[in-house]
């Protein structure tokens, strides 16, 4: 991702990128998010539950087992008589059919595709929460998202900023909550 976004700024791709303004273009009417912001959260919801749904499905089915199996020990299940690579490849397209879900949602609430969305914070975010979430659960990762971006604006509050004179005696600083509000978190 971070390879991607350098590139994306040097001018020999400024026709196919943008640079640093991006692409931007126009949403319909029924989607666009200062026209009709309800029904894009309509459509958003729905993806989630379409999503989540598929997911539970899967994980829940016959090949989901095998997909755990894959997971925790590939050479047993090949043992088994399992074709790994097929279920790691089923794995593989329905991930990428997710995050290309995410990222087309993405794209129609912000207009535009700039650099920045192929950054190292929009790689490392689903990471996070997975985390917070707690790994190999299905409703985990949308429970850390929902703590992640409520912590995220909790935290960005000017009214969080801590006087380290109360802390410290004698310190005359104070801690700016809004830019610093990642490291709290």
């Amino acid at each position: 991702a971070e390879i991607f976004y350098q590139l994306a700024r040097l001018s020999i791709f400024k026709p196919l990128t943008g640079a640093d303004d991006g692409i931007s273009w126009t949403v319909p009417d029924w989607i666009n998010p200062i026209q009709n912001r309800l029904m894009l959260y309509n459509v958003s919801l729905a993806c989630l539950v379409g999503s989540f749904l598929l997911v539970r499905r899967l994980m829940n089915s016959p090949s989901g087992k095998v997909l755990l199996a894959v997971r925790d020990n590939p050479v047993r299940t090949q043992t088994l008589g399992f074709n790994v690579y097929l279920y790691k490849t089923l794995s593989i397209i329905v991930a990428g059919f997710l995050a290309t879900l995410a990222g087309i949602l993405h794209t129609i609430l912000e207009r535009q595709a700039e650099p920045s969305v192929a950054g190292l914070q929009r790689t490392v975010d689903p990471l996070i929460m997975s985390l917070i979430g707690g790994i190999g659960t299905i409703p985990g990762p949308v429970v850390g998202a929902g703590l992640l971006r409520i912590g995220e604006e909790f935290l960005r509050k000017p009214d969080l900023q801590v006087d380290l004179n109360f802390i410290i005696y004698r310190y005359q600083d104070v801690v700016d909550s809004t830019r610093y509000w990642a490291v709290l978190l």
